[in-house]
């Protein structure tokens, strides 16, 4: 493992130590911030924004999440006939639902009093939200992956992946479902989880290559190739072509 890599994993492993320590020191009941957001929150609620607000949260609901990552895998593997953004892609909403969901069981944090939830009562484990991890997981995996290198292009897909994260935590407090440490905490499970697949899929891609070359025809071997950089290969539509194959 690189030096560039080992970093990724301490900044995650430490990233991951502070949001379980905080999940426990705040399982036993809400902050004075928690209650303060809710608190201002709840005069605000009308009829017309809950409404809009439970579509909108529905559509990135850890049941729809995956079905979200499947489309987007399936439209990277036909445009690139590679796997590594497609696997990158799954592999992130994947690993940050397996890390918030054993959070979850550490840490143990009721959900809010049914008395503050709109709509259907949830009663499931509120530490870390699965809302905000999935979403936050899967769009910055998309945005990173999506744009190569360092663009002005991909700093703001980046930002607005970011932005779209932000709104779906703010849903998820509104209809008092979490707790504002519970979305924050999501947040951080889901971008970190992102961030360390993205940086490892291309290593962890091309060990398996190596291990599998020689076993697989030249044409099912092309799939496990790295993917051309925007510096190495010009996008030229018959430098594409040439590139797309692996003979």
């Amino acid at each position: 493992m690189n030096r560039n890599l080992r970093a990724w994993v301490l900044v995650y492993s430490v990233l991951i130590a502070v949001v379980v320590v905080v999940g426990l020191i705040v399982a036993s009941g809400p902050t004075r911030v928690d209650s303060a957001v809710m608190n201002a929150i709840e005069p605000s609620r009308s009829a017309g924004v809950t409404s809009v607000v439970s579509v909108l949260t529905d559509l990135f609901s850890p049941v729809l999440i995956p079905v979200w990552a499947l489309c987007v895998a399936g439209f990277l593997l036909f445009r690139d006939r590679r796997v590594q953004r497609a696997v990158t892609v799954l592999a992130a909403v994947a690993a940050a639902a397996a890390v918030a969901e054993m959070i979850k069981l550490v840490v143990g944090r009721p959900r809010p009093p049914a008395a503050d939830q709109l709509g259907a009562h949830e009663a499931t484990l509120s530490y870390p939200s699965g809302h905000v991890t999935g979403t936050a997981a899967l769009l910055l995996a998309v945005a990173l992956v999506g744009i190569a290198g360092r663009s002005a292009a991909r700093s703001a897909t980046v930002a607005a992946a970011l932005v779209v994260t932000v709104f779906v935590a703010w849903t998820r407090v509104y209809l008092g479902v979490h707790w504002l440490t519970d979305v924050s905490a999501g947040f951080v499970v889901g971008a970190a989880t992102a961030a360390l697949v993205v940086a490892f899929a291309p290593t962890v891609i091309a060990f398996v290559a190596e291990r599998v070359a020689g076993r697989l025809p030249d044409r099912a071997g092309g799939w496990l190739a790295p993917m051309p950089s925007e510096e190495e290969h010009p996008t030229s539509g018959a430098h594409r072509r040439t590139v797309g194959t692996h003979r």
